[in-house]
């Protein structure tokens, strides 16, 4: 028989642990045991994970994972371990035993932790699933930049409760007509909190108290199975983007996806800055640069090895100029150059001009595809506006 293991030692490296997350919800509302004659709604949250999320194989975590309830469905689907994070280590024990009994001891793993402060690294996760867990957390907002923290850049979080977009709909009617009748009985005080807190309004406002910067709130609340997507229920997806650094705090880059086009957009207050892209996978097949100032004294996209730099002149009918330096060697990058790349002025439209973009519009910029050939770990852009 292998051994069934409950990871501890991280607490010791990270501190002690916050207080039981009980502030939101204090506990469950009498009539929850009731939905257990019901069918097994774990498996269809577990088709949702995998159809959103499109994990990799690797480090996959369930927070809040109580017996394993998502964790063993999840392995059985993928044979993926998993590793369940809860404070109550009783709880997860008897996970295990269940693992055990399946013959899964050796992909189901439990650590003892809470959200607000999970003993994980930086950047380490490849999933993160969380069901029915962050309506009882401490602090959400605070939890949730855990879970952005310890996700690997472009790895996806699907938290929140329901019972799955799979779940057979005279259940999920059944469940929802019988949370309504519990709203009016002796626990109506407690059944509310219980629906307020599962609103998609709420799981916005911790969303956004977190300050992800790109996130889904799917579904419609514990007494709606309105959303084809997720079913009954209210969910919330997030991917952890690529990091982005820029050289002074004022300075701003956003990120937007085209199918295959990628688009960074930089505004600089003052017209001197710069910033730092790395991508987690590899870089898109088009890369445009939007880059928000009046004027572009100098402009350069360095990769470490190959250097592009341009300016837009200020004289001379605000003629363009590009050239690249590879291997310290500075030329000219024409239209039959590789490094070419065309400078384009955009009005605050969006709509091509001659000249300067003028007030609210950019300079545009199709980065060539040369200059990712060796699939560079990032890139540094750096630029000076001469209006500034």
């Amino acid at each position: 028989m292998k051994r069934i293991l409950i990871l501890a030692a991280a607490l010791a490296l990270s501190g002690p642990l916050p207080p039981s997350p009980a502030a939101h919800e204090p506990g469950p509302p009498k009539g929850l045991g009731g939905e257990r004659s019901l069918p097994d709604r774990y498996p269809c949250v577990v088709d949702d994970v995998l159809r959103y999320c499109r994990p990799e194989k690797g480090f996959w975590i369930d927070l809040g994972a109580g017996k394993g309830q998502v964790a063993i469905p999840l392995i059985e689907k993928t044979g993926n371990p998993v590793v369940m994070l809860d404070p109550d280590a009783e709880a997860m024990s008897k996970g295990l035993e269940i693992a055990r009994e399946k013959g899964l001891q050796d992909r189901l793993l439990a650590l003892v932790g809470v959200a607000e402060k999970m003993p994980l690294p930086d950047n380490s996760v490849d999933l993160l699933v969380s069901r029915g867990s962050i309506f009882f957390w401490d602090d959400p907002v605070r939890g949730l930049r855990e879970v952005y923290r310890v996700l690997r850049p472009g790895a996806k979080a699907y938290i929140g409760g329901g019972a799955g977009s799979g779940y057979p709909k005279w259940a999920a009617e059944k469940l929802i007509g019988r949370r309504k009748q519990l709203m009016e009985g002796d626990e109506a005080p407690k059944w509310k909190t219980f629906v307020e807190l599962r609103r998609p309004e709420q799981m916005q406002a911790w969303a956004e108290g977190a300050k992800l910067p790109q996130f889904e709130v799917m579904g419609k609340g514990a007494i709606s199975a309105d959303d084809p997507r997720v079913g009954q229920g209210v969910w919330l997806l997030f991917e952890k983007k690529p990091e982005i650094t820029t050289r002074r705090p004022e300075d701003r880059l956003t990120v937007r996806t085209e199918g295959d086009t990628v688009i960074y957009s930089i505004t600089s207050p003052s017209g001197i800055g710069g910033a730092t892209i790395s991508p987690w996978e590899g870089w898109p097949k088009k890369v445009v640069l939007r880059v928000h100032l009046r004027g572009l004294e100098s402009f350069t996209a360095s990769t470490g090895s190959i250097d592009l730099r341009a300016s837009v002149l200020s004289h001379s009918g605000n003629r363009r100029l590009l050239r690249v330096v590879d291997d310290g060697k500075e030329t000219p990058a024409d239209r039959g150059n590789p490094y070419w790349a065309e400078i384009k002025a955009l009005d605050a439209k969006g709509e091509p001009v001659e000249g300067l973009p003028g007030e609210g519009g950019c300079f545009e910029m199709t980065l060539p595809a040369a200059l990712f050939n060796d699939n560079p770990k990032s890139l540094t852009l750096g630029w000076i506006d001469f209006y500034r």
